[in-house]
């Protein structure tokens, strides 16, 4: 089977799917296409949960979609690199729970049990050994970085502490290969589950939208930039194309609470392009000299200079498909 066949078979599972689990009317054009050239172009077959559309309404109620996959996917295509020898993950550390008092919109007060970030210890660590790497990569995460509300966190917040660190730590080593794969969801610290949403949009409904739902809105979006952030500046340190001052002075920003979103933005950007030049260098689409001059100018660039530079490396990208 052709490579094209094999696409096209993705892309029949894809639209398949959308219409077995009755997604097909929720979805707008946009939102089923994008389905179903990710599924198709990466070879995600959503039958098996390798990628599936989260489908929830906006504060406008308006259906948007997240795209998630699993951690499970990660440690497929990382084995089927040739690359991977071997990888473990463990936790360390106690979880602790509360309980909070909450009124339902009946007026109604009811308990719930919830993760207290401020006082659990627990840590994820995952070790991952590359055949062409001297050292082993080790990452961690803490529980008061990714943890959710859901039943799911609350009854196995190790697990599911250990998965967010896989796919973390999994991306990072592997980046080449996972690279435009979609995030898993416990990764994604805006997403919620679909019930979740469900209920939230009712209450939202119910009543006007407050000022302080909109900064909560506004903390989660910065929060899942943040991350974003820190990703990359590691991925491309570990891939020896980011200096550690280079790296350590990105990180620092990041934590410096008067560094405004737009900043973020700029940087998650800017490591985006970088991670493209390290790519096209790897595949040989530009030379030595090209590469040096490319790394300065993305280095040094302000403002709009990111748009021009992301033409450029389109543009030797067009190498590739014209070879």
């Amino acid at each position: 089977m052709t490579e094209q066949q094999s696409n096209i078979d993705y892309e029949k599972k894809a639209m398949e799917y959308l219409d077995t689990m009755g997604m097909s009317k929720q979805l707008n054009d946009s939102q089923k296409k994008l389905f179903i050239e990710l599924a198709s172009a990466y070879q995600l077959n959503p039958f098996k949960r390798e990628i599936y559309p989260i489908v929830y309404k906006n504060k406008f109620g308006v259906n948007e979609i997240s795209l998630v996959t699993g951690y499970e996917v990660y440690i497929q295509r990382a084995n089927q690199s040739g690359l991977l020898d071997g990888w473990s993950w463990d936790t360390e550390g106690e979880i602790v729970f509360k309980t909070d008092l909450r009124t339902s919109k009946e007026g109604k007060n009811y308990q719930t049990k919830t993760i207290d970030r401020s006082k659990s210890t627990l840590k994820a660590t995952v070790t991952i050994h590359r055949k062409d790497w001297r050292h082993p990569f080790t990452h961690s995460i803490t529980v008061d970085e990714f943890s959710g509300e859901s039943g799911i966190w609350l009854q196995s917040p190790k697990f599911m502490l250990k998965k967010t660190c896989a796919s973390q730590a999994f991306r990072l080593c592997f980046s080449k290969e996972l690279s435009g794969i979609p995030y898993t969801s416990e990764e994604t610290t805006t997403f919620k589950h679909y019930s979740e949403l469900q209920q939230e949009v009712k209450e939202q409904q119910a009543k006007p939208q407050s000022e302080e739902t909109e900064v909560s809105e506004e903390a989660e979006s910065e929060s899942s930039l943040v991350n974003q952030v820190c990703l990359l500046a590691e991925g491309l340190f570990l891939k020896q194309f980011l200096t550690e001052k280079k790296k350590q002075n990105i990180l620092d920003k990041v934590k410096d609470p008067s560094t405004t979103q737009g900043l973020l933005h700029f940087l998650a950007n800017q490591l985006t392009l970088f991670n493209k030049l390290y790519e096209l260098t790897s595949g040989g689409l530009v030379t030595e000299n090209e590469k040096v001059e490319l790394y300065r100018s993305i280095l040094s660039a302000k403002g709009n200079d990111l748009k021009d530079l992301e033409s450029v490396l389109n543009h030797f990208e067009q190498r590739k498909e014209a070879a």
